[in-house]
């Protein structure tokens, strides 16, 4: 959902607080009743453990272009003789091996497939049997630069690194 505005008034006025005001209805527009025990807390209650307020409590977490990079479309395609005059130099790695070495070491992502009878759900998950969840592993770049085109998941993740008291399984 469009929460452009809000934002937007946020990043003008960042010390006022606006809040922000969810309201949901049904598919023939009739309102859903909330219990006011099912509100989101802002804060964490005086009783609740740390670690269960870092899992429960509200994240909105938006895109926007700040306008200081280059647009993806800018980038131009080098011709094919200047790549193998590069490549040629004596006594040095081509760039091309370079960039490859580089790129081994960055975050990218790997299978990983969760068996739920490995993990001891069968009993309580009948199907499927499990599914690929991947992984990340190598160095996460941030800030993340344009010309690398990166998925939203690439972003979260990286941000979730970033995170105080982050929790990892």
């Amino acid at each position: 959902f469009d929460v452009h505005p809000a934002v937007h008034k946020w990043r003008r006025s960042p010390k006022t607080n606006y809040g922000l005001s969810i309201r949901m209805s049904t598919a023939s527009r009739m309102p859903v009743s909330v219990q006011p025990h099912h509100h989101i807390r802002l804060k964490r209650e005086a009783n609740m453990e740390h670690g269960d307020w870092h899992n429960s409590r509200p994240l909105l977490i938006t895109y926007s272009d700040d306008g200081k990079g280059a647009p993806i479309s800018s980038r131009k395609r080098r011709s094919p003789k200047n790549r193998r005059d590069r490549g040629k130099k004596k006594g040095r790695r081509s760039r091309k091996t370079q960039r490859r070495r580089k790129a081994s070491l960055e975050c990218r992502r790997h299978p990983m497939y969760v068996s739920f009878s490995e993990v001891g759900w069968m009993e309580w998950i009948v199907a499927p049997s499990g599914y690929q969840a991947h992984f990340c592993e190598g160095k996460c770049l941030f800030p993340i630069s344009d010309y690398l085109n990166t998925t939203n998941h690439a972003i979260v993740q990286t941000r979730l690194i970033r995170m105080p008291n982050k929790m990892r399984g």
